[in-house]
């Protein structure tokens, strides 16, 4: 399945097609004038969430960290269609499994929602007393991203922690990142990154910047 987006001043276009590139369906949003980057992002989630409904197609749900690189304006997928997947890049070797692929020591088994997970289980094994481990316990080991910022909010310091841990390694993923592609810009989003909101964005700087 691939969905293709148009941008344009009055609306933002969306069509989703299969596997041969016969378009499906299609549904678009007006645009909103003048406007930043945030709000054009969530402009075009909405288109995409629209076209998803409209065509009974499931929502696209993923728990690692994955990774678009966009080259001259163009997305650039590499040979197999897989490139800048950044969570599988190792920064430990030999060390934590990565349920995603197998490996060892990918940033996804330390920063990713599945790895965070992980944590929480061994920390309540422990019988540590914190919000975030109730809330994941109680969801039978999941973890959701409404967990992550109502912790946080709570100033459950095992929370900030963990978190602090995990955006830790995300920075040291993108550090690596930035010194290979050298990009003019780079956008983090997804549940985790929503849930905390700008509390870690300096550290992930710092994290960065020291590779």
């Amino acid at each position: 399945m691939y969905i293709g987006l148009d941008i344009s001043g009055s609306n933002i276009s969306a069509g989703i097609f299969d596997e041969q590139k016969n378009l499906i369906k299609t549904a678009k949003v007006k645009s909103k004038g003048k406007s930043d980057a945030d709000v054009i992002l969530a402009q075009i989630f909405k288109v995409i969430n629209k076209l998803l409904d409209s065509s009974n197609k499931n929502k696209i749900k993923a728990i690692g960290i994955g990774g678009g690189l966009v080259l001259n304006g163009k997305l650039y997928t590499g040979n197999s269609g897989l490139a800048a997947e950044l969570g599988h890049t190792i920064i430990k070797q030999g060390s934590a499994y990565c349920l995603g692929c197998g490996s060892q020591g990918c940033l996804e088994a330390y920063a990713g929602k599945v790895g965070i997970e992980k944590k929480i289980e061994n920390l309540a094994k422990k019988n540590i007393n914190s919000n975030l481990i109730d809330f994941v316990m109680e969801n039978g080991g999941k973890l959701k991203s409404s967990h992550i910022k109502k912790a946080l909010d709570d100033q459950d310091e095992i929370a900030m922690d963990i978190l602090s841990e995990a955006m830790e390694y995300l920075g040291t993923g993108l550090g690596s990142a930035l010194n290979m592609i050298n990009p003019s810009m780079v956008i983090l989003g997804g549940g985790v990154m929503e849930a905390i909101g700008e509390r870690y964005l300096a550290q992930i700087k710092r994290a960065a910047m020291k590779n």
